[in-house]
């Protein structure tokens, strides 16, 4: 649900650095028009552009780096995979910690977002949860390494833009 925006304008707002990339290759009104990204198929394998999608994508992860470290204190590392989880808390969600095998994996950060309506007591007893187990996997120093996790607080659209 995008509260009447659609997700290509989303996209336009909440990311300049890959909107301008998009402005190069599609034009200023490519938000407006419905086929305009099915138009990267052409560059999609274009070194170049692949290179100037990834700086796009690493310079958002930064920003969100600085973020969680602004609202939570963690130093997380912007080229781990982030595996965000943002919406309203409700207990069918959950976090996955360590288990097994860790040979192969990739460092990740996982970055939860939300807010519990004030008498969803279920809900903020989840978001309790989620700090408390971010707390234990963020100081285990055997953990760290692979995963980091984060909850920011107060979810609302102006944080999920930049999210």
């Amino acid at each position: 649900m995008t509260n009447g925006v659609t997700p290509r304008r989303w996209l336009a707002l909440a990311n300049p650095p890959l909107n301008q990339l998009l402005e190069q290759q599609l034009g200023e009104g490519w938000p407006g028009q419905g086929d305009a990204l099915a138009r990267l198929e052409v560059v999609a394998h274009d070194a170049g552009f692949q290179e100037q999608w990834a700086g796009c994508k690493l310079h958002c992860k930064r920003r969100l780096a600085a973020i969680i470290h602004q609202q939570t204190g963690l130093l997380v590392d912007p080229t781990s995979l982030f595996d965000v989880q943002v919406k309203r808390i409700h207990k069918y969600k959950s976090l996955r910690i360590k288990q097994g095998d860790s040979a192969g994996l990739a460092p990740r950060t996982v970055v939860f977002g939300g807010k519990a309506a004030p008498g969803y007591f279920t809900a903020k007893l989840i978001i309790r949860l989620i700090n408390g187990i971010a707390d234990v996997v963020n100081r285990d120093p055997a953990c760290r390494v692979l995963l980091q996790a984060a909850f920011l607080a107060d979810y609302d659209v102006k944080l999920g833009e930049r999210v």
